[in-house]
């Protein structure tokens, strides 16, 4: 139970942060669960033929509004990220915690930008001399595009690798076992995600594994509640 007689403005940080990463968790399990679905829906659009023009409109039509929606989730998590670790860092609880807010800050920045130039890269790179992007992805390997491609991924992978880390020390600190399971489970879906991403497999497994790893973490900080000198006395 919350020790009110405790209660500082350490504490009312820490209660905050809590509360705004709950939001990013749960706007990420929703965003997730969008993503899920969509997979199977890609691949019943590759099988349909020209003839079904009507029916290709329709799916293409879905997938792009749940893809935006999934999009539009995925950013308002990420702010309520930032949120909720500058909130921790502000408690000086923890320095690692303003390293944490800096990587989710700055990471996922630095990695889209890398990745869309990877991607720019590589259209160029399609349009002077022909041929499929896995013909040139084979050309080019360990060159431009694919360099930075590869770095977005590893960059994005590390901010996430340090904020699985920062909830696992949050969870040992508070005692809250939800927490601790859901950052091992976030850990696990961090360095599946861009090998399901390089592979084109496993894409189901990554989803699932995501979904899972924020539900419990939504769970985890929703109930977590700091205890005061109980905590900071560890």
């Amino acid at each position: 139970m919350w020790d009110w007689g405790s209660y500082s403005p350490m504490a009312g940080s820490i209660d905050k942060g809590f509360k705004r990463l709950r939001n990013s968790a749960v706007l990420a399990t929703a965003s997730s669960a969008i993503s899920a679905a969509l997979f199977p829906l890609e691949r019943v659009m590759g099988r349909l033929s020209a003839g079904l023009l009507a029916e290709l409109l329709v799916l293409v039509g879905l997938i792009t509004v749940a893809g935006l929606v999934a999009l539009v989730l995925s950013l308002a998590s990420w702010i309520y990220k930032v949120l909720g670790w500058s909130d921790m860092c502000r408690s000086r609880l923890r320095r690692f915690y303003c390293i944490t807010r800096l990587a989710v800050l700055v990471g996922p920045i630095v990695a889209v930008a890398l990745i869309m130039g990877g991607v720019a890269v590589l259209s160029l790179e399609l349009l002077a001399k022909g041929g499929t992007p896995s013909l040139v992805l084979r050309n080019y390997r360990g060159g431009a595009p694919a360099g930075l491609f590869l770095a977005g991924l590893l960059l994005l992978a590390s901010a996430n690798v340090i904020e699985g880390v920062a909830i696992l020390d949050l969870g040992l600190l508070t005692r809250a076992k939800l927490l601790v399971a859901g950052s091992i489970t976030y850990l696990l879906s961090t360095g599946l995600s861009p090998v399901a991403m390089l592979l084109g497999r496993l894409e189901g497994l990554s989803n699932l594994v995501s979904i899972v790893a924020y539900t419990l973490l939504a769970v985890g900080f929703h109930k977590t509640r700091w205890e005061g000198e109980a905590h900071e006395a560890e």
